[in-house]
């Protein structure tokens, strides 16, 4: 468990690779993080905690801090991906349907 997480330090080095989220079933799209990241916070018991991660567990620790901060991969992707994703996720109409 890691209470109040924040990233302590980000790397100069950006990997791009294709993520998904339970959030948006059936979407992948390009996004860009740090390759390495350390994140600090405090345990259960209040103990500082220090973690220093590379890929893959960096992108996912970035990705996790994201949602508390209310961002989602489609505001971390390019337009044409976001557009793309966005319209997968429209309901579409059915023809005929009343």
């Amino acid at each position: 468990m890691l209470v109040n997480p924040v990233l302590a330090k980000v790397s100069k080095d950006m990997a791009t690779e294709e993520e998904g989220c339970l959030s948006l079933q059936g979407v992948l799209v390009p996004v860009e993080r740090a390759a390495e990241v350390v994140i600090e916070g405090v345990d259960a018991s209040g103990d500082p905690v220090r973690f220093e991660l590379d890929l893959p567990e960096a992108r996912i620790v970035q990705h996790e801090l994201d949602h508390l901060d209310g961002v989602l991969i489609i505001d971390r992707t390019d337009e044409e991906s976001r557009r793309n994703a966005l319209a997968r996720l429209r309901p579409q109409p059915v023809l005929g349907a009343r």
